[in-house]
């Protein structure tokens, strides 16, 4: 089922980008089965034009994406900063202060866990600390 699930991906546009990956990379709409046998039943004699034609028609429909996609990017990366603003709460931590940090498992590395409390001894940024691990 994973060709089919990956071409239903596919073929969808995403709402941060307004296009399907597939249009993004083909500068085209994606084929299904059901186009394909629409068009073998209408069977359309479309003229035939020049390979320098269609690169220079693709070039041109790529750029238009392109500059649509850049659009729509920033739309969606102002609404989700937006949404996480909104969610979030700025954290003032002190040296001394006993903390949770979030390391992976030993048994799997992709898996992570709460481990400590451990104390803060450093602020290095404004939102980065130093935490003494005496155990790691």
């Amino acid at each position: 089922m994973i060709p089919f699930l990956l071409f239903a991906y596919r073929e969808v546009p995403q709402s941060s980008t307004g296009f399907s990956p597939f249009e993004l990379l083909y500068a085209k709409q994606v084929r299904g089965p059901l186009d394909v046998l629409r068009e073998s039943w209408e069977a359309n004699s479309k003229s035939k034009e020049s390979v320098v034609s269609y690169v220079l028609s693709i070039r041109d429909k790529l750029d238009t994406m392109r500059s649509l996609v850049a659009e729509n990017m920033q739309d969606a990366q102002k609404a989700q900063k937006a949404w996480y603003d909104d969610n979030t709460c700025y954290r003032q931590l002190a040296i001394g202060d006993q903390v949770l940090v979030l390391l992976p498992t030993d048994s799997n590395k992709l898996l992570a866990q709460w481990q400590g409390p451990y104390p803060i001894i450093q602020k290095t940024g404004p939102v980065d600390y130093c935490v003494d691990m005496h155990d790691h």
